[in-house]
């Protein structure tokens, strides 16, 4: 018999699952919600790059000012 930790999604500090992570924002990216597979985050610059690959782009979220500020297209075919 196995056991699945609990998780709550609520926005209410809690932790989730175990893990020291909390939700602290959704924010809209656009696009189809399929296939958002990979991030990489500069530090530096407080940016996060995410590879949506759904739509064939890496998305480039400014943490600090909690938006999307670019698109990178066509990586599928880069």
């Amino acid at each position: 018999m196995s056991v699945m930790p609990q998780t709550s999604c609520a926005n209410d500090g809690s932790d989730l699952g175990g893990l020291p992570l909390k939700l602290v924002s959704e924010v809209p990216l656009g696009g189809q919600p399929t296939r958002l597979d990979y991030e990489s985050f500069d530090p530096e610059r407080h940016l996060l790059y995410i590879a949506h690959l759904g739509d064939g782009e890496v998305i480039v979220f400014d943490t600090h000012a909690g938006r999307v500020i670019g698109r990178i297209p066509d990586v599928l075919n880069a």
